[in-house]
């Protein structure tokens, strides 16, 4: 759970915040194509950079897991139970990530009831999953459905909103989607690739600590190689963005 609320904490957060004030403004002055638009390309940017974590996490899930809680009374079964764990809360990354953004949607519509209503019905269907899937899957049962009721909250969210005149193109979020995916993967593939000539990740020390570090980075440039390869215009927008912002930060400093 800890390390599934580190990117949704880096990313889809920090980009709500950023996103509420705008969207508030304008929707105050009745610009709603401009509001649509601020908030697909919000949610784009939140699912190009959370599906790769998504796949890094799953497919790193063993050494990350080793690495940082192997020792004592957590053994190499604990370990993998983990792993698997992790697995299943990672299904559902992007629509935690999701979620924040489409709450603050309806936040600057003035709307706190509808997210409240949506998150309780969500509960009940969460209640009633893990009921049902703790016995035969124990704790992958609960993280897969914490992953379930999750999605179903993302998806009410993007239906109620397009029910207040904010219908989001649903078509290029899927594209986005698909492609991103595409190329979590293909990096993910060449990263372990490398790694396998490396000799792998086995070590819970620094040196292995150093290499999952540098899989990492490489994973990130293999991705946004693939991404710009495939036709990914969001990278170049993510660019734009970051760019903007700290250009922003250092006029205000």
């Amino acid at each position: 759970n800890r390390l599934i609320q580190f990117p949704i904490g880096l990313v889809p957060i920090a980009m709500g915040t950023a996103l509420l004030p705008q969207l508030s403004e304008q929707l105050t002055a009745g610009r709603l194509d401009e509001a649509r638009r601020s908030i697909s390309f919000s949610l784009r940017m939140v699912l190009v950079l959370v599906i790769p974590a998504s796949v890094g996490l799953v497919a790193f899930r063993m050494p990350i897991i080793r690495m940082l809680f192997e020792h004592g009374a957590f053994d190499e079964v604990s370990t993998l139970r983990c792993a698997r764990t992790l697995v299943a809360y990672s299904f559902g990354l992007f629509a935690y990530s999701g979620s924040n953004l489409l709450v603050s949607s309806f936040y600057a519509l003035k709307d706190t009831k509808t997210p409240v209503k949506v998150a309780s019905y969500c509960v009940l269907f969460d209640i009633v999953l893990n009921l049902i899937l703790m016995f035969p899957l124990r704790e992958v049962g609960l993280a897969l459905t914490t992953s379930l009721s999750g999605i179903l909250n993302f998806s009410l969210l993007i239906y109620l909103l397009s029910r207040k005149r904010l219908k989001l193109d649903e078509k290029e979020i899927v594209i986005t989607c698909v492609k991103s995916v595409l190329a979590a993967i293909g990096a993910m593939w060449f990263v372990s690739l490398c790694i396998s000539w490396f000799g792998g990740l086995e070590e819970a020390n620094f040196t292995g600590l150093l290499k999952l570090f540098l899989a990492a980075i490489a994973g990130i440039v293999m991705y946004v190689m693939l991404a710009r390869l495939i036709g990914m215009s969001e990278i170049k927008e993510l660019f734009r963005f970051f760019k903007g912002k700290l250009h922003d930060s250092g006029r205000t400093n």
